[in-house]
Parts: C-alpha cells; structure tokens; sequence
C-alpha cells in the first residue's frame, strides 16, 4: 500500500505507478493499492491496467466510500482462481 498526500491539481502520474508496480513484483504481492487524496493521470490509470495487482484509489472513491461501504471486491488474488 502506499499513500500520496497530494492537493487536486497534482496528479499521481505514471512514474509513481510503474516505480510501485515494480516493487510489488519484487516483493510477490498479491495486491497492492495506490491512494491518493488527488487523482490520477489517464498515463498512470493505462499504466496500472496493465495488470490486475494493482488497484488505483483517489480522492473522489475515499469520499464515497464515508456515504456507502466499499465492497473491496476485487477478484481473487493474482494466481488463484475463484471457487
């Protein structure tokens, strides 16, 4: 998991994204989430699709997630199949 405290106009660009995907390689994580208290730029969000390990949360899911509970249903983890 890693937190960007950034104000709106500063978007979390791809660098941050690719930097953070290679690490959760390295470290053979499952998972790994990006939030920020902006968002993010359309090169980061083509960036993380790439794969499904890393999801992107920005401000604007934070805020909804204070009004309606998050499912946090994203699929089973990388490498395991659903039952």
């Amino acid at each position: 998991m890693q937190c960007k405290r950034n104000s709106a106009e500063n978007k979390v660009g791809r660098p941050a994204i690719q930097q953070f995907k290679g690490v959760a390689e390295e470290q053979s994580a499952h998972r790994g989430f990006i939030i920020t208290t902006s968002s993010f730029t359309e090169d980061a969000i083509r960036s993380a699709a790439l794969t499904d390990r890393i999801v992107l949360i920005a401000m604007d899911d934070l805020v909804r997630w204070h009004l309606e509970p998050p499912s946090f249903d994203f699929g089973p983890p990388v490498g395991e199949t659903s039952a």
